[in-house]
């Protein structure tokens, strides 16, 4: 028996929606117990990972208002319905780094936050990069653009805010070098 057949679900209702996410109320049978959970259903998402040719990354910190901080990230976007992953690594690429790249892998996909939220994430690697390109950031979006070595970056991330998008994409972009060296 799989575990999500002892999932039943009674009755299902969207208790709140916006252009980012929207709330789900599930009403839940799980064996001789019953319960409530709540879902945030968001569209995927891709992250694009720009590497240079002498294997300096391109990272963004952007101050994120519902943690009050400025994190450390790598370009990110929702996917658009009309979208596909890979065209949408490309546009958050340009738009919020000012990169664009000739060369794409994908290095997975990963669930931010499985407890929460039914989002998937997709990870992309560009390469063979143009850098001369002016960012169009978003309004709202107060993005700076930074270029460091991989060993920098693991040196300055016990003292610096991370967004979980950007380590588990940090993640893949590892396991993807050490199969790819």
């Amino acid at each position: 028996m799989s575990e999500s057949s002892k999932w039943i679900v009674t009755n299902s209702e969207r208790v709140h929606e916006n252009p980012w996410f929207s709330v789900r109320k599930d009403e839940l049978e799980i064996g001789e117990s019953s319960g409530t959970y709540y879902v945030v259903e968001r569209v995927p998402a891709a992250v694009a990972i720009a590497e240079d040719a002498d294997e300096n990354l391109f990272v963004i910190r952007q101050y994120r208002y519902p943690v009050g901080t400025t994190t450390l990230d790598f370009p990110v976007g929702r996917i658009d319905p009309e979208s596909d992953p890979l065209e949408t690594a490309r546009h958050e690429l340009l738009e919020e780094a000012g990169v664009s790249a000739k060369q794409w892998d994908s290095l997975g996909t990963f669930f931010p936050s499985v407890g929460l939220t039914s989002e998937k994430t997709f990870v992309f690697l560009a390469r063979d990069l143009s850098v001369d390109l002016p960012s169009s950031n978003e309004m709202m979006e107060d993005i700076r653009v930074e270029r460091i070595s991989y060993k920098g970056l693991c040196r300055m991330l016990p003292e610096t805010d991370a967004s979980g998008f950007f380590l588990s994409s940090l993640r893949l972009y590892e396991r993807w070098k050490a199969e790819n060296v």
